[in-house]
């Protein structure tokens, strides 16, 4: 989009810009706002040696640099702090419910969590 100022005083200015449509959260506060999770499922389904991923996605209203991590009892499972990728190949050992707790952080206080479980089966 192309922009056009024009007043009695000076020549005439252009800018452009980039208008994009999405989700937009406004903070009007003053205070910082917490990032909210806005597709992290209750739970995923897995296959034993079949690797799960998943893009796991928050939105900060103030625009913070988001981190993720998690919690869970099972090493393979895993999350790229910086893009929120979710990671996990079971193994056999692996069958039934496995459970993390998934974190999203803005760095300066604010906070999401949601617990989520995988069904792996053979």
């Amino acid at each position: 989009m192309v922009y056009t100022i024009l007043d009695q005083y000076g020549p005439r200015e252009e800018d452009a810009f980039i208008l994009s449509f999405g989700a937009l959260f406004v903070n009007g506060s003053g205070k910082n706002a917490p990032p909210v999770f806005i597709n992290l499922e209750d739970s995923y389904n897995a296959s034993v040696g079949q690797e799960l991923r998943r893009d796991i996605h928050a939105l900060d209203a103030d625009g913070d640099t988001l981190y993720y991590s998690l919690e869970s009892a099972n090493p393979r499972i895993s999350i790229d702090v910086s893009t929120g990728l979710l990671a996990y190949t079971p193994s056999a050992a692996d069958a039934g419910i496995q459970e993390a707790e998934i974190f999203v952080d803005d760095g300066k206080g604010g906070l999401d969590r949601k617990k989520t479980a995988i069904r792996v089966t053979p």
